[in-house]
């Protein structure tokens, strides 16, 4: 299991193997770790969200729990959001602000391939969050959050970053019954 603990002003990432047992600190960075989220798959790693200073320009990293090596996932400059595992394998979907550093785009990779990182749906505005895989793998269940009242909910075809709405159309001014 993995839990936070604060030192000083600074929140890092510790692992507890078994129920009982003492905590192992495993991050020691100046700036606090803002969420730790193990593979679904594998218990060898996991995924590591922080930003440098406050910014909240979040970054994704990859820790290896064996060696502690930290390998840098995402681009080092965009605001990344929104991190979604899928069910059975370590495919990551998540929001970025990579392209124009406004808009968030849906990206997917496989955290163990950094490579495979590739922008799947070039999106508008900046509610968007991946909420759900389909159980097979094959589309992904998408939230156009547009105020506290109002959202969309879309399907995404991971082959082809297709999406297609799925709720009726809500827009901003628009009053929900």
């Amino acid at each position: 299991m993995l839990i936070t603990t604060r030192f000083a002003d600074a929140y890092e990432i510790h692992l507890v193997r078994n129920p009982g047992a003492a905590r192992e600190q495993l991050t020691f960075f100046p700036d606090p770790v803002r969420k730790a989220i193990f593979d679904p798959t594998r218990d060898d790693s996991f995924l590591l969200i922080k930003d440098i200073g406050g910014t909240e320009w979040y970054q994704f990293y990859r820790f290896d729990i064996a060696t502690g090596e930290i390998t840098l996932l995402t681009d080092g400059k965009s605001r990344n959001t929104s991190p979604l595992f899928e069910h059975h394998g370590s495919r990551l979907a998540y929001t970025s602000t990579r392209r124009n550093n406004e808009d968030t785009d849906l990206h997917l990779m496989d955290i163990h391939q950094p490579e495979t990182d590739h922008m799947l749906a070039q999106l508008k505005g900046g509610g968007w969050a991946p909420t759900d895989f389909s159980r097979d793998g094959t589309r992904l269940l998408l939230l156009d959050e547009l105020s506290i009242n109002m959202s969309n909910l879309y399907l995404v075809d991971l082959a082809t970053g297709q999406k297609k709405q799925i709720t009726p159309e809500q827009r901003s001014g628009q009053q929900v019954h």
